[in-house]
């Protein structure tokens, strides 16, 4: 329903929907270093406690992105906060990011966006625009840009790194 409303350009519907999501994944526990823990044993086995786990961490990382992207549309504070949540991505995670949509269907789920980036747009929105972020000075703020600016060149340059390999060239600086 959240990416229904949130394409259609109902943000206030969506805002609700994600507000029921993000309370089911917190009451269950998606959010918890437990939860990833028994998630991250998950390997396509019978076993329903791990496969639980293994849904309830993807559904936390949908609700973190959509909360992240509701933020940003909406310029109302995100619901989720970091320093509430395990922000552990998922087992080799950084190591399955495709670039094209083949996806193995059992252990790897596409999410709408990369999670890598999700989480800086989320340290963005802390750094800049939180109510915070208002009462820091000019050089606090040109601090926060540098930072971001470090992070995301991180971020693109293991974009360029993966690409790269998945191709076949070598070299990319």
């Amino acid at each position: 329903m959240i990416v229904i409303y949130l394409f259609s350009g109902k943000l206030r519907m969506a805002v609700m929907w994600s507000t029921f999501a993000f309370q089911v994944v917190l009451l269950l526990g998606g959010h918890s270093k437990a939860c990833f823990e028994r998630a991250s044993l998950f390997t396509n086995s019978s076993e329903l406690g791990t496969r639980v786990d293994a849904h309830l961490r993807n559904l936390f990382w949908l609700c973190y992105h959509f909360d992240k992207e509701l933020c940003r549309r909406t310029e109302q504070p995100p619901f989720l906060s970091e320093h509430n949540c395990d922000l552990s991505l998922p087992g080799g995670y950084k190591d399955y990011v495709q670039f094209t949509m083949e996806a193995d269907i059992y252990s790897r789920p596409l999410f709408p966006g990369d999670l890598r980036l999700t989480e800086i747009r989320s340290r963005a929105y802390t750094a800049l625009y939180s109510r915070r972020a208002l009462e820091k000075s000019d050089g606090e703020i040109l601090q926060a840009i540098r930072t971001l600016d470090g992070q995301l060149e991180e971020w693109l340059m293991s974009i360029w790194q993966a690409l790269a390999a998945s191709h076949g060239v070598s070299g990319i600086k």
